[in-house]
């Protein structure tokens, strides 16, 4: 019985490595296939103006009924590259480029001369995700953020100790390009915020702190070159 037996158990044995091999194989086999069929787009890069219309504004805490300013001398000079995400996703780019801008507000009380609009060099840095529709169009996301620092203000009195010459924030915001190879023609509409203060929240007392916020919407044209 015990040979028996030994020769039942080693047919066993040898009958699970045998299919565990094969359902192994037939796993390499069908990654190898589906590797085969993923399309690798090529990358692109672009580089391009951008001019900008925006509404600015600053949001107050205690509110000071600030209202907004409109501000038309915004350009930019970008540089855009796509990208496939680890060849598998070929919708990812990334946008950084050099700004000069300008933003403001007017407010119902102006308390000592603090209406004003500023004038800024910004640096943004963006994750622009595309989406193609057809050889002509195409879908635009932007989300990212920027660095900048403020050189120069309407402000009679210039900058003082209490003003925040520095700025970071976030932006993000919805477009579209039309495409005629090698051109395209960008349309875009953004979000700005900034973290930093436009003012440091002692300004203008050491017991009533007030905190400032700038923020923009901005409407975008731009014309870029695609060198691929």
């Amino acid at each position: 019985m015990r040979p028996k037996f030994k020769y039942i158990l080693l047919t066993a044995l040898l009958t699970l490595f045998s299919t565990t091999y094969s359902w192994g194989q037939g796993v390499v086999e069908i990654d190898t296939t589906f590797s085969k069929t993923v399309t690798v787009k090529p990358t692109e890069h672009l580089l391009g103006v951008r001019y900008s219309y925006e509404m600015t504004g600053v949001n107050f805490a205690p509110d000071l009924k600030a209202k907004m300013v409109h501000t038309y001398k915004n350009f930019a000079l970008l540089y855009t590259y796509y990208h496939n995400l680890w060849d598998l996703w070929s919708f990812f780019g990334i946008q950084l480029g050099a700004k000069y801008c300008q933003y403001g507000f007017t407010s119902e009380y102006n308390i000592d001369n603090m209406d004003q609009t500023l004038t800024a060099i910004e640096i943004p840095l963006v994750s622009q995700f595309k989406y193609d529709v057809g050889k002509h169009l195409r879908l635009l996301l932007d989300i990212g953020g920027f660095a900048g620092y403020r050189i120069g203000t309407t402000n009679p009195k210039g900058f003082d100790e209490y003003d925040q010459r520095w700025d970071y924030g976030a932006l993000g915001g919805l477009g579209t390009a039309i495409r005629f190879h090698p051109f395209e023609f960008h349309i875009e509409v953004l979000y700005q915020y900034s973290f930093a203060f436009l003012y440091q929240p002692d300004k203008l007392s050491d017991d009533w702190w007030l905190y400032s916020y700038p923020n923009r919407i901005s409407f975008n044209f731009g014309l870029f070159f695609n060198f691929d």
